[in-house]
Protein backbone atom coordinates (compact mmCIF):
# COMPACT_ATOMS: atom_id res chain seq x y z
CA UNK A 1 0.00 0.00 0.00
CA UNK A 2 1.64 3.35 -0.81
CA UNK A 3 0.15 6.76 0.90
CA UNK A 4 0.30 9.55 -1.25
CA UNK A 5 1.89 12.26 0.93
CA UNK A 6 1.27 15.23 -1.18
CA UNK A 7 -2.61 15.44 -0.17
CA UNK A 8 -1.23 16.48 3.07
CA UNK A 9 0.77 19.87 2.03
CA UNK A 10 -2.16 21.80 2.70
CA UNK A 11 -2.56 20.44 6.23
CA UNK A 12 1.54 20.80 7.20
CA UNK A 13 1.43 24.31 6.01
CA UNK A 14 -1.39 25.13 7.97
CA UNK A 15 -0.46 23.23 10.58
CA UNK A 16 3.17 25.37 11.05
CA UNK A 17 0.93 28.73 10.76
CA UNK A 18 -1.42 27.92 13.26
CA UNK A 19 1.24 26.05 15.53
CA UNK A 20 2.65 28.82 19.01
CA UNK A 21 6.00 29.22 17.63
CA UNK A 22 8.54 30.27 19.98
CA UNK A 23 11.64 32.72 18.14
CA UNK A 24 13.73 30.31 19.83
CA UNK A 25 12.33 27.57 17.29
CA UNK A 26 11.99 30.07 14.80
CA UNK A 27 15.60 28.57 13.01
CA UNK A 28 13.95 24.99 12.96
CA UNK A 29 10.81 26.17 11.86
CA UNK A 30 12.77 27.69 8.45
CA UNK A 31 14.46 24.29 8.12
CA UNK A 32 11.77 21.94 8.49
CA UNK A 33 9.86 24.52 6.19
CA UNK A 34 12.98 24.72 4.04
CA UNK A 35 13.12 20.52 3.54
CA UNK A 36 9.30 20.77 2.72
CA UNK A 37 9.62 23.38 -0.19
CA UNK A 38 12.52 21.46 -1.43
CA UNK A 39 10.23 18.29 -1.32
CA UNK A 40 6.54 19.76 -2.45
CA UNK A 41 6.75 22.33 -4.64
CA UNK A 42 3.17 23.15 -3.72
CA UNK A 43 4.28 23.92 0.03
CA UNK A 44 5.62 27.30 -0.32
CA UNK A 45 2.41 29.00 -1.54
CA UNK A 46 0.51 27.32 0.99
CA UNK A 47 2.60 28.21 4.04
CA UNK A 48 2.70 31.99 2.59
CA UNK A 49 -1.44 32.18 2.28
CA UNK A 50 -1.67 30.46 5.74
CA UNK A 51 1.14 33.02 7.41
CA UNK A 52 -0.26 35.76 5.07
CA UNK A 53 -4.13 35.26 6.99
CA UNK A 54 -2.45 36.49 10.58
CA UNK A 55 -1.99 39.71 8.81
CA UNK A 56 -5.09 40.57 6.65
CA UNK A 57 -6.66 43.60 7.95
CA UNK A 58 -9.05 42.68 10.51
CA UNK A 59 -12.31 44.73 12.17
CA UNK A 60 -10.46 45.40 15.35
CA UNK A 61 -7.57 47.50 15.85
CA UNK A 62 -3.83 46.76 16.68
CA UNK A 63 -4.94 48.48 20.28
CA UNK A 64 -7.61 46.29 20.76
CA UNK A 65 -5.49 43.31 20.26
CA UNK A 66 -3.58 41.17 23.10
CA UNK A 67 -0.08 40.85 24.37
CA UNK A 68 -0.36 37.19 23.01
CA UNK A 69 -1.15 38.12 19.51
CA UNK A 70 1.01 41.07 19.07
CA UNK A 71 3.62 38.46 20.14
CA UNK A 72 2.66 35.78 17.66
CA UNK A 73 2.39 38.45 14.74
CA UNK A 74 6.09 39.84 15.68
CA UNK A 75 7.47 35.96 15.91
CA UNK A 76 5.42 35.60 12.13
CA UNK A 77 6.66 38.53 10.49
CA UNK A 78 10.40 37.17 11.28
CA UNK A 79 9.48 33.78 10.44
CA UNK A 80 7.97 35.45 6.71
CA UNK A 81 11.42 37.68 6.69
CA UNK A 82 13.42 34.51 7.27
CA UNK A 83 11.81 31.99 4.66
CA UNK A 84 12.11 35.07 2.49
CA UNK A 85 15.72 35.33 3.12
CA UNK A 86 16.29 31.44 2.71
CA UNK A 87 14.15 31.29 -0.57
CA UNK A 88 11.15 29.64 0.72
CA UNK A 89 8.51 32.53 -0.19
CA UNK A 90 10.04 33.49 -3.43
CA UNK A 91 7.97 36.57 -3.95
CA UNK A 92 8.21 39.50 -1.58
CA UNK A 93 5.07 41.17 -2.38
CA UNK A 94 3.23 39.09 0.46
CA UNK A 95 6.06 40.91 2.65
CA UNK A 96 6.01 44.54 1.30
CA UNK A 97 1.81 44.56 1.49
CA UNK A 98 2.27 43.40 5.41
CA UNK A 99 4.82 46.06 6.10
CA UNK A 100 2.73 48.64 3.77
CA UNK A 101 -1.11 47.94 5.90
CA UNK A 102 1.40 48.05 9.25
CA UNK A 103 2.84 51.02 7.98
CA UNK A 104 -0.32 52.57 7.44
CA UNK A 105 -2.01 51.73 10.54
CA UNK A 106 0.84 54.16 12.28
CA UNK A 107 -0.49 57.10 10.21
CA UNK A 108 -4.02 56.30 10.55
CA UNK A 109 -4.36 55.23 14.23
CA UNK A 110 -4.22 56.09 17.92
CA UNK A 111 -1.14 56.49 19.63
CA UNK A 112 -1.40 52.26 21.23
CA UNK A 113 -1.63 51.45 17.40
CA UNK A 114 1.65 53.44 16.51
CA UNK A 115 3.04 51.97 19.26
CA UNK A 116 2.05 48.25 18.16
CA UNK A 117 2.75 48.69 14.76
CA UNK A 118 6.04 50.61 15.35
CA UNK A 119 7.10 47.63 17.10
CA UNK A 120 5.96 45.12 14.44
CA UNK A 121 8.59 47.41 11.95
CA UNK A 122 11.32 47.30 14.29
CA UNK A 123 11.21 43.40 14.24
CA UNK A 124 11.10 43.45 10.30
CA UNK A 125 13.80 46.06 10.16
CA UNK A 126 15.86 43.49 12.94
CA UNK A 127 15.26 40.16 10.98
CA UNK A 128 15.85 41.71 7.31
CA UNK A 129 18.21 44.45 7.62
CA UNK A 130 20.94 42.58 5.99
CA UNK A 131 19.21 40.26 3.72
CA UNK A 132 16.11 42.00 2.77
CA UNK A 133 16.94 46.10 3.67
CA UNK A 134 20.79 45.27 2.45
CA UNK A 135 22.06 46.97 5.44
CA UNK A 136 25.37 46.07 7.32
CA UNK A 137 24.73 43.89 10.25
CA UNK A 138 28.51 45.19 12.09
CA UNK A 139 27.31 47.74 13.68
CA UNK A 140 28.43 50.81 14.07
CA UNK A 141 27.30 52.11 10.15
CA UNK A 142 30.77 52.71 8.82
CA UNK A 143 30.90 56.35 7.05
CA UNK A 144 32.16 56.09 3.10
CA UNK A 145 35.55 57.55 2.61
CA UNK A 146 34.14 59.77 0.22
CA UNK A 147 31.71 60.89 1.93
CA UNK A 148 33.95 61.24 5.32
CA UNK A 149 36.06 63.33 2.76
CA UNK A 150 33.64 66.05 1.78
CA UNK A 151 32.38 66.95 4.82
CA UNK A 152 35.76 67.36 6.60
CA UNK A 153 36.50 69.29 3.86
CA UNK A 154 33.22 71.09 4.61
CA UNK A 155 32.52 71.71 1.07
CA UNK A 156 29.53 69.83 0.81
CA UNK A 157 26.36 70.76 3.13
CA UNK A 158 24.43 67.51 2.24
CA UNK A 159 27.53 65.56 2.90
CA UNK A 160 28.01 67.32 6.56
CA UNK A 161 24.27 66.65 7.53
CA UNK A 162 24.73 63.31 6.47
CA UNK A 163 28.01 62.47 8.29
CA UNK A 164 26.89 63.75 11.30
CA UNK A 165 22.90 62.01 10.90
CA UNK A 166 25.14 58.53 11.25
CA UNK A 167 27.36 59.39 13.38
CA UNK A 168 24.01 60.55 15.51
CA UNK A 169 22.49 57.28 14.24
CA UNK A 170 25.52 54.99 15.18
CA UNK A 171 25.50 56.52 18.69
CA UNK A 172 21.96 55.87 19.25
CA UNK A 173 22.33 52.48 18.33
CA UNK A 174 25.37 51.95 20.55
CA UNK A 175 23.35 53.09 23.33
CA UNK A 176 20.45 50.78 22.82
CA UNK A 177 20.87 46.78 24.18
CA UNK A 178 20.65 44.42 22.01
Amino acid sequence: MSITTLQYVGEAAAAIAECPIKTKDLDAVVQISSALHQRYTDFAPELATALGKLFTPSSSSLSEEDKTTMIRKRTILRLIVDLTSVGVITSSSMLVDIVRQIASSVLRAPNIDATNALSLLSTFAKAGRETILGLPFKLPIPIPDDLADKAASGTDQQANELATLLEDCNKQVEAQPI
